[in-house]
């Protein structure tokens, strides 16, 4: 069984350089990552690049999802199963830090299996902290936590959360539909929690303002192994697109 470490936390990083320095996609946090990073980051603004590539093989898995307090033992439970499955995968796990809600219990379910679990959260949240996570970088605004926890997944785990996380949600899908990444979704649709998503999107698609396609971009399942299956069965899926594509995008920070 892996031990953990006590929490690292590291603030105020360069932001042209690697998320503190740990390797994306390594469950050790040692060795080159197997894949080539889609994200530089260079000073003030970061660039992401389109590569014809397979998906990386799956070593790290960021989980969004609600922090709240409030969040049901039902949804709770269910999150903990997330983290369980995670760690017999031999996933590592990022997520946003929190020791409540949804966020910490999948927490709770990967080091109960003795999993790695890190963290990229907000300075304003350190007291919030779970604290039996490895390492912990520290970030002082929204933009720049949402890039980390972008950089470190190879795959996406979306449970039920509030506003933060469908901001979340949206953001890493409308990439995969441009095709800056290439990563699997996989949404836990707990009680039908995103049905309202899902139709948004269908009437997006019927009114001709999102690609049909689009709606391959992710995989809702109703329970955490189907979440899993989903993962483990992934392969890339292309994305049709009226406009040609372009080489480099230009994100706003």
């Amino acid at each position: 069984m892996r031990r953990q470490s006590s929490p690292m936390v590291r603030v105020g990083e360069d932001e042209h350089r690697e998320i503190s320095g740990l390797q994306r996609g390594s469950n050790k946090r040692s060795g080159a990552s197997a894949e080539t990073s889609l994200v530089v980051i260079w000073q003030e603004q970061f660039t992401t690049t389109r590569f014809a590539m397979q998906p990386p093989e799956i070593r790290t898995v960021t989980v969004y999802g609600a922090s709240s307090s409030a969040v049901s033992e039902r949804f709770r439970a269910a999150a903990f199963e997330v983290g369980v499955l995670i760690a017999d995968q031999g996933w590592r796990q990022v997520n946003g830090g929190g020791h409540a809600g949804m966020m910490g219990a999948a927490t709770d379910g990967a080091l109960s299996r003795g999993g790695v679990v890190d963290a990229v959260i907000l300075d304003i949240f350190l007291g919030s902290v779970h604290p039996k996570l490895g390492d912990v970088v520290v970030k002082t605004n929204m933009h720049d936590r949402k890039r980390a926890l972008f950089e470190e997944g190879d795959a996406f785990v979306v449970l039920p959360g509030g506003l933060g996380t469908m901001e979340e949600l949206f953001e890493i899908v409308s990439w995969r539909q441009l095709e800056i990444h290439h990563r699997p979704i996989a949404i836990l649709n707990l009680d039908g929690y995103f049905a309202p998503f899902v139709d948004f999107v269908g009437k997006g698609v019927d009114l001709g303002l999102i690609s049909r396609s689009a709606s391959e971009t992710f995989k809702v399942c109703s329970e955490p192994q189907g979440l899993m299956h989903y993962l483990h069965n992934f392969e890339r899926a292309s994305i049709d697109k009226e406009a040609e594509p372009l080489a480099d995008w230009n994100l706003p920070r």
